[in-house]
């Protein structure tokens, strides 16, 4: 294994590394976080796998990964994730609460979406009304 960089980041309070492997197979990502871990002395928590990049033909990994001072760090600077993570909605029926409060459900979407096409159908018929007048009166004109 070899460094490439190792670069302390002050204003994000982490360390960006660049470590090349060798591997026989693409490493996984839970694999290069535990290379990172290993070789840096690094809390597992604190560690983000950025990116893993190969070339064809090569046994040769470049892992590119964050070392964050805290949890804390990490969590401010990471992306939250979509799908279900360890500690997220910990308790199922808090989320879905919160969720269904504010949204509209389907029922309501339907209705507003109709509300919507009635009053353009009436946008409609009002204009089809005024062009009519309009050429009643450049009718009347020409006479």
């Amino acid at each position: 294994m070899e460094v490439l960089q190792d670069k302390d980041n002050f204003l994000t309070n982490r360390k960006e590394i660049k470590v090349v492997v060798d591997s026989e197979k693409n490493p996984t990502y839970d694999e290069a976080k535990d290379i990172v871990i290993n070789e840096f002395n690094a809390d597992k928590e604190n560690v983000v796998v950025k990116k893993i990049k190969g070339k064809f033909g090569r046994d040769t990994f470049l892992i590119s990964a964050f070392i964050y001072k805290s949890k804390e760090d990490k969590e401010y600077f990471e992306p939250k994730s979509k799908g279900n993570s360890e500690g997220d909605n910990a308790e199922e029926g808090k989320g879905e609460a919160k969720e269904s409060e504010g949204k509209p459900d389907a029922g309501e979407k339907e209705e507003s979406k109709a509300d919507e096409s009635k009053a353009d159908d009436e946008k409609g018929k009002e204009k089809e009304k005024d062009a009519k007048e309009d050429e009643n009166k450049e009718g009347e004109k020409r006479e």
